[in-house]
């Protein structure tokens, strides 16, 4: 009953001119489930200004699982800040989408997107099944071979082809590392030294008493001597 009376009031505030009242009414609508405005949401996500807002009305259109949600995540993908293509990314491994735009939409992030975005994709790429994604596997192994693909990727490459059920992907990786210089195999954990939390690595370094790493790691003459 508070969604009916309140679905017509909350897209008429889709409208309005403060940042604040138009992303609490797309969160109204996501927890009352009220449908009658997705056109509207879509609007919101292609033009609003606010990225938080475009987020919300994406995040709302997956949870009502409206029959546009292929065409918001598209539009998500395409957007010009980082947070909402991310998120955009996130969606599409928790929900149900053509298998071949979905291997379409994680090609054109592989090819055009940031080094973070890749990388989610590439491992999101290797969950699917491989009839969509060999090709674009074969293709990321082709420049693998090359010398030409970014270091930043080749852990999650490995990860994804060895999660896939494909036996000629993994065999061509296993003979493809072979052939690679020590210094090409060196580059490919360069993306190891990148991103990750600083303080939360420490305590778990320090303090985790699960995996007590300082049983057999020494810091500053403390620890073991592994």
């Amino acid at each position: 009953m508070v969604r009916n009376e309140s679905s017509t009031e909350l897209i008429q505030l889709l409208d309005n001119r403060e940042e604040a009242i138009r992303l609490n009414a797309v969160l109204a609508m996501e927890k009352l489930g009220v449908e009658e405005g997705s056109t509207k949401l879509f609007e919101l996500l292609k033009r609003d200004s606010s990225p938080e807002v475009r987020i919300a009305a994406l995040n709302t259109l997956a949870t009502l699982k409206d029959p546009l949600i292929e065409k918001a995540i598209e539009q998500a993908l395409s957007d010009k800040e980082k947070i909402v293509r991310v998120r955009g990314l996130a969606l599409i491994g928790q929900l149900e989408m053509s298998k071949e735009l979905t291997a379409k939409l994680l090609a054109e992030v592989i090819q055009k997107r940031s080094k973070e975005e890749k990388q989610v994709a590439v491992l999101t790429l290797g969950a699917m099944p491989s009839e969509y994604s060999e090709d674009i596997f074969n293709k990321l192994l082709n420049r693998l071979e090359k010398g030409d693909l970014e270091p930043e990727i080749h852990l999650e490459l490995a990860e994804a082809i060895d999660s896939t059920s494909s036996g000629p992907l993994k065999k061509r990786f296993e003979e493809i590392s072979k052939n690679l210089s020590s210094e090409e195999l060196f580059s490919s954990y360069e993306a190891s030294l990148f991103g990750g939390n600083e303080e939360v690595g420490r305590r778990i370094f320090f303090q985790h008493q699960t995996a007590q790493c300082m049983k057999c790691h020494s810091f500053d003459d403390f620890g073991g001597n592994a």
